[in-house]
């Protein structure tokens, strides 16, 4: 039914296959797809936090879990889940999620290993006073928007 992109059958599937065995890991991200792929963000992120309750470090879920929060504008968790991928699996798809989460289309990794050597988040916020009230991790919100706004 995954084939067929025949999404409500395919939904309908997984619910049995977990209804009879729910540590099924490969099911959960399947029926997370199947749940993004119908538009329904909040039922496939609760899919894919069940697999990653099952599997902490799957990337798969962690990939697909970040990239549907994006969608829902959660940005800032969002990167932490795509981060968690990427720090799994440095050469898979959450590389290119974050390089455009961030506008480093060329080199996330890169990005990455120079921000991770020489960033200062106690430096940041206090160049920086305004971040001081933003939920927002300052290494996180420096690699999706201070590089860009031109803070140091």
């Amino acid at each position: 039914h995954n084939a067929r992109r025949d999404w409500p059958e395919a939904i309908h599937h997984y619910r049995k296959a977990l209804s009879l065995n729910p540590a099924l890991v490969p099911v959960w991200v399947q029926l997370g797809h199947g749940y993004r792929e119908l538009g329904d963000m909040a039922a496939a992120e609760e899919a894919y936090q069940q697999a990653l309750q099952l599997d902490p470090g799957n990337d798969d879920a962690l990939f697909f879990l970040g990239v549907t929060l994006n969608k829902k504008g959660e940005v800032n968790d969002a990167f932490n889940a795509l981060l968690q991928a990427f720090e799994h699996n440095p050469s898979g798809p959450a590389s290119r999620e974050l390089a455009a989460l961030t506008g480093m289309n060329t080199d996330f990794p890169a990005f990455f290993e120079a921000v991770e050597a020489f960033f200062d988040s106690a430096y940041y916020l206090k160049t920086n006073s305004d971040l001081r009230k933003v939920a927002m991790d300052p290494k996180i919100h420096y690699m999706i928007y201070g590089w860009k706004e031109g803070r140091s």
